[in-house]
Order: structure tokens, then C-alpha cells, then sequence
């Protein structure tokens, strides 16, 4: 809940864009492009960079246009911290499932550390993550969240940017939010206004970091939020491992790696810097700093954990009548430093977890744990899929099957459907929270089974003719959609089957297709299966007479019986009458 809060604040993204349109349109075709001028209203710095200078730069960054697009994937709207629908605790079920953790504070000694986050406004955090929103959305969206709950008591903190203003600008750095910033407004605007634009200049920015905060007298921290390396020449992990060894300084270092992909070797580029957590989606970037926040203000003394980080708690003080009065609105994950009492908490997952009353004792940390059972299902059909849930390790901590509503344990998940040989599916995450049931519905391929009179191994291949591997006959197996061959023999071989997700298992045999062909034939001839057997014991006579006798007649040939004899035909036409009486029995 914020109470700074304006229409100008509210709106300062739409005045921005209309900032910049008119900003575009005064530059000439010869200023080289509106990153080679400040964009307007930002307090200037001493870059040396004009419209005919441009900027010395390691590598040119690609173009880049701002565009209502843009700035909407990028906009994270103040209203969200606004929007808190106040729930009454007593009208909630009490699980039994839940955990409360008590634990020492540290002993309060020596003033709070003064800490600086950096933030990586460069243009890659213009990217996506994991949803429609880019990675500075989802960070505006949790610093936001962080200087709207705990701003008061945050006053030894300091924001600095780099990349936010200018292109190709490796001097592109400033403090945006200084120490002792008490206006909430003030705070909310840096951080709305932040904007993927620039280059990466890590050792710049760390050194200007340095340099203020260095004559703090108490302990120094400082969070470098970034989605990669150093762009600008510099060695910021040289600088930041001999900060860190001066015993004088009493210096460290965080990172939060968003974005990279796992194992890949520019994350090692930054890991180097300090502490690092990586983060790949919103609900790990909360997490992360969550994780970091309870390293360095060890007077935080209520924390939530939850299978969604980033979810709100509602946390109410238990009156001397027993009545309820909301205290505090706070991110779970970020955790909160309130007075010491009875309180009641309201964790706004789906549906809400309630923890009953419960007493933060003096210098004492309290943790709430959400734990319980919920429900997955994840829709097929035929209970052909088996699923796993696996946790961050890749260990499966739950194993069932498709189509039947398993109960699973509450936390954050990635869910594995497959079917060996051929299909396996990754979806993540799966968030799952107690009596809260998640459904997942598997479209994106189909089954079959490949009838045949015994089992026989096949061959199936891809559109493009790989081979994929080999399977039997008479068992159903799962295919993503697509196109695909299968093998049995040079008599039996389908190209171009199509697998569809139709919620039912497909049949294919080679009988099959040649009792549907003789059946449309002998339909066109007006005759049954029985009559045809009797044409065909016929047909034997006949040929064995002409053996004795060549100069009878030949015998008319029979477009049912290409690639096979008149014996052949019979023994299959008799298989099929038996296989229908037992049929429609």
C-alpha cells in the first residue's frame, strides 16, 4: 500500500513515450540517432559523448527503436502494490501441514550495512523471460516491490544504473537513488523510468560503487543485478576480488545472474564478481534477492517461505480483544522487520494459506512455512503418459500417470510427461500449493498401435527419413505430432502417417488397409466375403485344370489378388470372418 502515490506517478510511462516521440522527431538526419543524445528530463552526467563524437565502444550494440511495443513489454505499473484485496483471516481453513521457525537474531551491533544495487539496464534486458515481459520488467516489477514495503526503513540504501540513458556509452552510469532518500515518489519514478538501452560497463559502474561507499563507516554490500558480461574493456572481477580481500573495507559482493542459460561460459563472467544465485523467471529472480536481503539486514525478523516467492502476505496484529488489524502488506520472499508480538498471516496463493496466531518473541526470527499436499492432473487419455515431478535438482519427488487426479507435494516444480521411447514433455513451473489443484493438458501429440496377426518389431522414421528408433507391434506407443513412416516389411509400410492429437489410440495394420480395399471391391461387385471364397476355391479348379490342359481359356485376372495367390486370399478372407463373429460377440 502506497501512500506517496500520484496521477503523474501512475501514468509517468504514457508522458515518457510522448517525451520521446517529440524527442525523435526534433533530431536531425545528421545527430546519427537518438542514443547519441541524453533522452530528456534525466539529470545530466559528465559524458563526453555529442552528436558528432561518438562514444569509443568495444563492440557496436545492434540497432535499436523505441516503440509503444517497447516501452508496454517493459512498463511494470505501480497500481499492481496498490491492488491488495484485504482478506479476512477467520473465513480461511487452518492446515495442519504448516511449519513455523524460530531462530536467534543476531546481536545488533554497529550501524546497519550501507548497500548499493546495481542494476543492468543495458539493451539484452530488453529480452523476454520466460513470459511476455522482458527481464527489466520483472525486475522493475520486484525493486519496485521492495522500496514500496521496506523504503522506510531502507534509508542507508542507494540505487545505480548503468546503460539506462544513452547507446554505445560505456560512461553511461550514475547513482539514481541516493542514501537517505525519503520520497517514495522520487524512488518509484527512477525505477519506473528504467529503460533497456545501453552497453554493460560492470567495472565502471563497480568502481564508482566503490568510491561512494568506501568512507562508510559499517559494513559495505553491494548487489550487482546483471544479464551479462563486461562490454567495455574492463576487468571487473579483478576489482571486486581485491576490494574484497582489503580487511578494511569489510566489503562483499552479490550477483544475481539473470537470464543465462545453464552452463553457459559467459555466466562464468560474472560469477567471479561475488555470491551469485541465477535466475531464469520471476518468481527465482524474487527468490535470489530474497536469499541475498537475509544475508546482509540481519534484523529482518518474519520471513515467508512459499512455493511462489514473489506471492504477497498479508500479515495482521493480533489486538488485545482478539480482534485482527492489518499491519503489513510484504512480498514473502523479501521478508519484513516488525515489532515483536502476536500476529496472524495470510499467504495469497491459490487458494490462500492461512497460518493462525502465532508470536514473534523478542530478537527472534520468525520463518512461515507453506507445506502441504495438493493436486495435479495432467490430462491425455488412457493413462498413456507417465509424469514426474522434478524438483530443482532434476530428482523426481513424485511419480504418477495421466488422467487420474494425484495427490503431490505443495512446491515449485518442473512436471516431466513422457512415454518411452518417443515422447518426453517439459513444463515448468508448476507451482503447487496446498488443496490448490494444477491442471496440464498434453496436446501436442498422439498415440497408435500397430496391429499385426503376432508381435513383430517395426522401424519408424521421421519426415525427414531418420530413423528414430524400432518398436513391436500390438502395444500403443506416443509420437509428437507430425509425420512420420513405419516399417514392418516390403509388404507392410505406411508412408506419411500423420499423428494428430485426436484423444483416442490410433489403429494401424497392414490387414487392415487390405481388408478395407477388399471390402469397398467386393461391395462394388455386390458380393460378401463368403461368396468371394467361393469364386476363389473356383478359380483353384480352374487353374489346376489349365495346368493339365494348356489350351483352355487363361483365367481373367483379379485385381484383389495382386501380390498374392487365390489360397493366400482365402486363408486371410476366413481370419477376418472368425475375427468378426468373435468381434461381435
Amino acid at each position: 500500500m502506497i501512500s506517496s502515490a500520484s496521477f503523474l506517478s501512475r501514468n509517468s510511462d504514457v508522458f515518457l513515450f510522448l517525451s520521446l516521440v517529440l524527442f525523435w522527431g526534433t533530431l536531425s538526419v545528421s545527430s546519427g540517432g537518438p542514443f547519441d543524445k541524453e533522452i530528456p528530463n534525466l539529470k545530466k552526467t559528465n559524458s563526453k559523448i555529442n552528436a558528432k563524437e561518438k562514444p569509443k565502444a568495444i563492440n557496436e550494440a545492434s540497432p535499436f527503436n523505441i516503440t509503444p511495443d517497447f516501452l508496454e513489454k517493459n512498463r511494470f505499473d505501480t497500481k499492481e502494490m496498490d491492488n491488495v484485496n484485504v482478506v479476512d483471516p477467520k473465513k480461511l481453513p487452518v492446515y495442519k501441514s504448516r511449519k513455523i521457525i524460530e531462530a536467534d537474531l543476531p546481536a545488533a551491533t554497529g550501524p546497519l550495512p550501507r548497500t548499493e544495487i546495481i542494476v543492468d539496464s543495458s539493451g539484452s534486458m530488453g529480452q523476454l523471460l520466460n513470459s511476455d515481459k522482458t527481464k527489466m520488467f520483472h525486475l522493475k516489477k520486484m525493486l519496485s516491490r521492495f522500496y514500496s514495503e521496506q523504503w522506510k526503513e531502507l534509508e542507508s540504501n542507494s540505487l545505480r544504473v548503468y546503460g539506462a540513458r544513452r547507446k554505445n556509452d560505456c560512461d553511461d552510469t550514475r547513482q539514481v537513488i541516493k542514501p537517505g532518500t525519503k520520497s517514495l515518489y522520487e524512488i518509484e519514478d527512477h525505477v519506473k523510468k528504467l529503460l533497456p538501452i545501453g552497453r554493460t560497463p560492470i567495472y565502471k559502474t563497480i568502481k564508482e560503487s566503490i568510491d561512494s561507499i568506501k568512507d562508510y563507516k559499517g559494513p559495505k554490500r553491494v548487489v550487482i543485478f546483471t544479464d551479462g558480461e563486461e562490454t567495455c574493456g574492463g576487468d571487473p572481477c579483478k576489482l571486486t576480488k581485491e576490494t574484497s580481500i582489503a580487511k578494511t573495507m569489510d566489503i562483499k559482493f552479490f550477483v544475481v545472474a539473470i537470464g543465462f542459460p545453464p552452463g553457459k561460459d559467459s555466466l562464468k563472467k560474472v560469477t567471479c564478481l561475488g555470491d551469485t544465485s541465477s535466475a531464469n523467471s520471476e518468481s527465482e529472480l524474487f527468490k535470489a534477492f530474497g536469499d541475498i536481503q537475509s544475508q546482509i539486514n540481519t534484523r529482518i525478523n518474519l520471513q515467508v517461505i512459499s512455493p511462489e516467492p514473489a506471492a504477497r502476505t498479508q500479515l495482521f496484529k493480533v489486538l488485545p480483544n482478539g480482534e485482527l488489524k492489518l499491519e503489513k502488506v510484504f512480498t514473502s520472499s523479501l521478508g519484513v522487520t516488525v515489532p515483536p508480538g502476536d500476529y496472524e498471516a495470510v499467504v495469497m496463493l491459490d487458494p490462500p494459506f492461512r497460518f493462525p496466531k502465532f508470536t514473534i518473541p523478542p530478537k527472534k526470527k520468525v520463518t512461515l512455512q507453506v507445506v502441504g499436499l495438493g493436486q495435479s492432473l495432467v490430462k491425455f487419455h488412457d493413462g498413456l503418459l507417465n509424469v514426474e515431478l522434478l524438483d530443482k535438482n532434476g530428482k523426481a519427488v513424485s511419480s504418477f500417470t495421466s488422467d487420474q487426479i494425484s495427490e503431490v507435494p505443495t512446491g515449485r516444480f518442473k512436471l516431466r510427461a513422457f512415454r518411452d521411447p518417443f515422447f518426453s514433455k517439459l513444463i515448468e513451473p508448476v507451482v503447487i500449493t496446498p488443496d490448490g489443484v494444477v491442471e496440464k493438458e498434453i496436446v501436442d501429440a498422439g498415440s497408435v498401435v500397430f496391429e499385426h496377426e503376432g508381435v513383430a518389431g517395426f522401424y519408424i522414421y521421421d519426415s525427414s527419413e531418420k530413423l528414430l528408433g524400432n518398436f513391436v507391434t500390438n502395444f500403443p506407443f506416443v509420437l509428437p505430432r507430425g509425420s512420420y513412416r513405419f516399417h514392418l516389411n516390403d509388404q507392410c509400410s505406411f508412408d506419411n502417417v500423420r499423428i494428430d492429437f485426436t484423444g483416442k489410440i490410433e489403429t494401424v495394420s497392414c490387414g487392415s488397409m487390405k481388408n478395407d480395399r477388399i471390402t469397398r471391391v467386393l461391395t462394388e461387385r455386390k458380393l460378401s466375403f463368403e461368396d468371394y471364397i467361393e469364386i476363389l476355391e473356383k478359380r483353384i479348379e480352374d487353374r489346376n485344370e489349365l495346368v493339365k490342359n494348356p489350351t483352355k481359356k487363361p483365367l481373367e485376372p483379379d485385381i484383389l489378388l495382386e501380390g498374392s495367390g487365390e489360397e493366400e486370399m482365402i486363408d486371410f478372407l476366413k481370419k477376418t470372418i472368425e475375427y468378426r463373429k468373435g468381434k461381435n460377440k
